[in-house]
């Protein structure tokens, strides 16, 4: 794909609150990547949402904001990967918000690792109020041994694989976010991590805002697609049909530590 920008964000809309918040943090990053920004308003959220999206974008260079029926996290945020303009691709939900720098430092990871087809970082957890919850330990590069076997929320830890990432285009063109539940974002990375070179950026430049309401928490009568495969051990059986050395260095310590720019 020939495009005039390095990178597209796409930003998903389904609540009008916090909306602001996440495009002012868009609007205030400093960096040297050529970004487009497409907000993807879901057309079965909260009426007036697109509208109320297209004001707080007027003034943001190379913006465009589209409705879309969407319902899911998942298919809205398809939506928008489809629309995309460049061939990587990093994505923000509507009521979450990325640090000054976010873009640029994932941009220049990107650069210095360009074999990397998936780039992720850590995350901060604000309340909703925006009070920052304490930093987990899941800034470390590997996850644990067992995080394709057990559910990481029935441990009750951190998930190791957070918010931010950048994504090449043809790796979710193979395996798109899962459209019918939530738990898509962590489904997602569990099949990247088998879909290529994988690098973690372990800096909090995500801020997930962690309330009980969010449109992320809502519930579905056969729970998210993410716990039903840790309950049918679908991500046990993926894993153990591939090689795990392959895996460890798919993942880290990190590619940079050992020659990701070849």
């Amino acid at each position: 794909m020939t495009s005039s920008f390095d990178l597209s964000l796409v930003m998903t809309a389904h609540r009008h609150v916090h909306l602001a918040e996440a495009i002012g943090s868009v609007r205030a990053q400093r960096t040297g990547c050529r970004f487009e920004v497409v907000v993807v308003v879901d057309a079965l959220g909260e009426p007036g949402l697109e509208g109320y999206a297209s004001e707080l974008c007027a003034d943001l260079p190379n913006a465009r904001v589209v409705a879309y029926s969407g319902g899911t996290a998942g298919r809205v945020r398809n939506r928008g990967f489809s629309l995309a303009a460049s061939d990587w691709v990093a994505y923000l939900d509507g009521d979450d918000a990325l640090r000054v720098d976010a873009i640029e430092v994932m941009w220049q990871a990107h650069l210095r690792c360009p074999r990397a087809g998936i780039l992720c970082s850590g995350m901060q957890r604000v309340t909703q109020a925006g009070e920052a919850i304490p930093l987990p330990e899941s800034l470390t590069y590997a996850p644990p041994a067992w995080l394709y076997y057990e559910d990481p929320d029935v441990r009750g830890v951190p998930t190791y694989m957070n918010q931010f990432m950048v994504i090449r285009r043809d790796i979710w063109s193979r395996y798109p976010f899962y459209e019918h539940t939530n738990g898509e974002d962590i489904d997602f990375i569990l099949h990247a991590l088998l879909a290529g070179e994988f690098l973690k950026v372990p800096e909090p430049l995500y801020c997930y805002r962690d309330t009980p309401d969010s449109f992320s928490k809502q519930s579905f009568r056969d729970s998210d697609i993410c716990t039903q495969r840790y309950r049918s051990g679908y991500y046990a059986q993926l894993f153990e049909s591939t090689d795990s050395e392959y895996l460890w260095q798919n993942f880290g310590p990190t590619l940079l530590q050992r020659g990701g720019g070849r």
